[in-house]
């Protein structure tokens, strides 16, 4: 399981879960939001010119080379591009 922080008080963590990959938002005691997604799917998301990714309680927006991550509409925090790319390539090769 590996980890962003998003803000002082919530994480994105990601968890492999079979094949895919289970994107969580959580304030490091209760799971806010979740997502499962396949990793060759986030991974062309952070490649090509989709702006956003998903939809529902957490959605992801890319912009200027930061991922923003949204709770139920709302913005959370932020990630540079690279270091969600480097999270997602660490818990794919462990899984």
């Amino acid at each position: 399981m590996e980890t962003i922080k998003l803000n002082d008080n919530l994480l994105l963590t990601f968890e492999p879960d079979n094949k895919k990959l289970r994107l969580v938002i959580t304030d490091g005691i209760t799971e806010l939001a979740c997502r499962k997604e396949t990793p060759g799917n986030l991974r062309r998301f952070l490649a090509n010119g989709q702006n956003t990714l998903f939809k529902g309680r957490l959605q992801l927006h890319k912009s200027a080379g930061d991922i923003a991550v949204l709770l139920k509409g709302t913005p959370v925090g932020m990630a540079p591009i690279s270091n969600f790319t480097g999270v997602l390539n660490t818990t794919a090769a462990n899984k």
